[in-house]
């Protein structure tokens, strides 16, 4: 199954790559129906000074103005790292059933506490299913090189 991912993870680590390269941290997404992408995007949050410019946040955009429906039923999200809870949110009020995770955050970096991904998505009860660790180890080398060049770590 993962081996399935791994195309669109591969475009989410381009959309990411993109991201850092113009100043921001290299996170990517791309939402996938029917086999297609049909949004991609990397954070903004630094180059467009918007915060909520976070990478799966801009797929969705993408994805809504290329399909012209605010409706992502039938499908999957692809990120190179774990959503926070406005992307989450953003999921489920957009009705996205599936999310695919590259790298997970690491429990020093979490700034929720002890906030997941999962436990978020099973409270809301939308039955998201979710698959992570796809090329984790890329999603989480190329965050990391640009949190060393950013001077982060």
């Amino acid at each position: 199954m993962a081996d399935d991912h791994e195309p669109f993870m591969r475009i989410a680590l381009e959309e990411a790559r993109k991201a850092g390269e113009a100043g921001n941290r290299a996170i990517g997404a791309v939402v996938v129906r029917n086999g297609a992408v049909i949004g991609q995007g990397g954070n903004q949050r630094e180059s467009a000074v918007d915060p909520t410019g976070h990478a799966e946040v801009t797929a969705l955009r993408d994805a809504a103005r290329r399909a012209g429906s605010l409706d992502f039923g039938g499908c999957t999200l692809y990120t190179t790292l774990e959503p926070c809870p406005m992307c989450c949110g953003a999921m489920v009020a957009n009705n996205v059933p599936a999310l695919v995770v590259g790298a997970m955050h690491t429990p020093g970096e979490k700034r929720w506490g002890g906030y997941t991904v999962r436990q978020l998505l099973e409270t809301v009860g939308q039955g998201t299913a979710i698959d992570s660790g796809v090329l984790g180890a890329e999603c989480a080398a190329l965050l990391r090189e640009w949190d060393v060049k950013q001077g982060r770590v």
